[in-house]
């Protein structure tokens, strides 16, 4: 028994039924660096040897299934994602199941399917709780923003979305507002990106009463969540000298 199949069994200890889902051994691979991987015929198991300290340790890592081939979509071991630092785990709600890559997670649930979620928008996403945060599990991967602006990006979850720009960072915006947001053209019209505190322009009207779970800040103007639940639109207006007004509220009674 090789050190492939003595994974496999470890897994079926664990409870994890491979069986036909991961399928026979096609191929077995040696790569640079100390690494292997055996192909099978649904899915791959990674090992990599790190024999420059005295722990001589071994990392080996199954992927299988729906989040295998997203993975391989994506370019598997040589794409952005790169190597596995997880077996497929099981989500803490029970719901889903995921593998960590060194570039990256990929989540997937019955419902959703496998999705991509990477860089700074899977950093905001795991300081706000992963899928128990508000936003839930992602439904897209991660897209480019349509020209003019396709220089941002994003990930549609269940209850929100993640946008990114290299000016603004990531930004989640919760399903409601990001709605409202649609009806004013999203990023492409005057309301622009999702925003930081920090970067909001100065206004004749503040907001600072408004609590920040209900508010989004965009270049410009920002979208708000009434303690009734309803949803208003503000778009600034300049005034001169870095001063902006609240130019024309839409969709709410502002």
């Amino acid at each position: 028994m090789d050190i492939f199949d003595r994974k496999i069994k470890e897994l079926q200890k664990r409870g994890v039924s491979l069986g036909t889902r991961i399928g026979n051994p096609i191929t077995t691979q040696t790569r640079p660096f100390e690494e292997q991987i055996q192909k099978y015929q649904g899915g791959t198991i990674y090992l990599k040897k790190d024999f420059e300290n005295s722990t001589r340790k071994v990392d080996i890592y199954a992927v299988w299934g729906a989040i295998h081939t997203k993975w391989m979509q994506s370019g598997g071991l040589d794409g952005k994602l790169g190597a596995p630092m997880t077996d497929e785990l099981v989500t803490p709600d029970k719901k889903g199941r995921f593998n960590h890559f060194k570039g990256g997670s990929i989540y997937w649930t019955p419902q959703t399917g496998a999705h991509i979620v990477w860089g700074e928008i899977r950093a905001l996403w795991s300081k706000m709780g992963w899928e128990r945060s508000p936003l839930g599990y992602p439904i897209t991967d991660e897209i480019a923003t349509p020209k003019p602006k396709d220089h941002g990006r994003y990930n549609h979850f269940e209850s929100g979305s993640i946008y990114w720009t290299p000016e603004t960072g990531a930004q989640y915006i919760p399903k409601d507002i990001f709605e409202a947001w649609g009806k004013v053209g999203h990023e492409r019209e005057e309301m622009g990106f999702p925003i930081p505190e920090h970067m909001a322009k100065r206004t004749k009207f503040m907001h600072g009463d408004i609590p920040s779970k209900n508010l989004v800040l965009f270049e410009g103007g920002y979208i708000f969540r009434d303690s009734g639940g309803g949803i208003h639109t503000i778009i600034y207006e300049h005034l001169g000298d870095d001063v902006w007004d609240l130019a024309h509220p839409k969709g709410g009674k502002c």
